[in-house]
Formats: C-alpha cells, sequence, structure tokens
C-alpha cells in the first residue's frame, strides 16, 4: 500500500512538472529604445548662470532575456532583465554660443509583468501585458560636451540610482521552427528623476521614459 501510495504521488508530481513545463516560455530579444519621455531637468546645466538647455529625443539599444509562464490557461506572468544604453542629446547654449553635449548611462531594468495570450491562429499570437519596473543605473553619468575647442568627457556619481516605472505593451508571436519570432513594442515611464552629485551638491539631471521595439525568438520548455 505505501509503495502504491509513493507511485501514485510521484507520478502526479511528474505530470504537474510536465504541465508546467508546457506553459513556460523563455526567450531573448534586441531592443532599438527612442527616448519619448526622456527629459532634462532644469539641473541638467548644474546652475550656470545664463546657460539654457535644449533635449533632443535619441536613439539608444539592448537587450533583454525574459521568461514567462502560463498558470491559468491564457494567463501567465512575465518577469524580465533588460540591459540598455540610455543617453540623451542636448544643446548648451549662451547669447554668444551654443554647445553640444549628451549625458549617458547605462541600466538594468527588471519588469514583473501580467500577459494575456489571445490566438488568433495556430501561427499567431498576441499578447497585450502591463505591470511595474524597477531600473538600476549602473556606474556614474557620463557626461560629453562638444565646443569649438574640443571634446570634454565628465563622470558624476548618481544619488539613490533606482527609478521606478511601469511598462505596458504587447508582442506578437510568429511561430516558426521548434519557437516563435516575436514582435514587441512598449512604453517604459518612469516616476522619478535622476540625481548626480558635484563637487557635494545634488542636481536634478534628467527624468527618464522609453518606446521600445525589440525582436527576438522564443521558444517553450
Amino acid at each position: 500500500m505505501k509503495k502504491l501510495t509513493l507511485t501514485t504521488v510521484l507520478l502526479l508530481f511528474a505530470a504537474s512538472v510536465s504541465l508546467h513545463a508546457q506553459n513556460f516560455t523563455v526567450g531573448a530579444r534586441g531592443i532599438m529604445q527612442i527616448g519619448v519621455g526622456t527629459y532634462l531637468e532644469d539641473d541638467a546645466a548644474f546652475r550656470i548662470s545664463g546657460v539654457g538647455i535644449d533635449s533632443q529625443t535619441t536613439i539608444d539599444w539592448g537587450g533583454a532575456a525574459f521568461a514567462k509562464w502560463n498558470f491559468i490557461g491564457d494567463f501567465g506572468v512575465q518577469a524580465e532583465v533588460v540591459y540598455i544604453h540610455n543617453s540623451i542629446d542636448w544643446l548648451a547654449y549662451t547669447a554668444l554660443v551654443t554647445n553640444k553635449a549628451n549625458y549617458s548611462c547605462n541600466s538594468i531594468t527588471i519588469p514583473l509583468m501580467l500577459v494575456y495570450d489571445i490566438h488568433l491562429s495556430s501561427f499567431i499570437t498576441v499578447s497585450p501585458y502591463a505591470g511595474g519596473a524597477i531600473m538600476f543605473v549602473l556606474g556614474d553619468l557620463i557626461l560629453t560636451s562638444t565646443s569649438g575647442s574640443g571634446t570634454t568627457t565628465s563622470e558624476y556619481k548618481t544619488k539613490d540610482p533606482i527609478i521606478w516605472g511601469i511598462v505596458a505593451g504587447a508582442n506578437v508571436a510568429l511561430s516558426l521552427g521548434s519557437g516563435d519570432v516575436v514582435l514587441d513594442v512598449r512604453y517604459h515611464p518612469t516616476f522619478n528623476d535622476l540625481y548626480a552629485i558635484k563637487d557635494g551638491a545634488t542636481y536634478d539631471i534628467c527624468h527618464f521614459g522609453g518606446l521600445q521595439i525589440g525582436v527576438g525568438y522564443q521558444f517553450a520548455l
């Protein structure tokens, strides 16, 4: 009897693992980020008197790895690790001269999202999703300035380099071979600014946000 009970438990466990594995998907994608929602704050020029600023939309690049678990039918949860090189092109100008400048930093963002799969056919699945995201700024904030006298680069420590935000978007999965080609479009707005430290003072430098377009590949385990 004990052997029968143990065998039954093992069979149920194996069936559960198999069922969960069938609902578990992993993948990776490359990312192009358009800096929609990214802009400079008033301290971007470190409060230098007489200097105005004009930020411009920038295109950046990155990549992501992700895993999705469909725990109830077509409903699931998706977690990701996203790397992005963030930058902001801008102009610093006075009454006499205009100089080009750029702020840049690298980041790792971890979104956790609810997702729902809509099967349009056996080859096409559309999956809208939304959730929260936490962004970790890696290393220093780098300022590159270009003027008539040349190019200079400065590095500034960041204060509280954790940025909270949300993610909302959708992807389209197209069956190909043993997996799917995935086209992904999302918007990632954030709630707090990035601050930098210069000469012991703290400056409110910029606010991040991005429209991300990704292409990747996923497969079921």
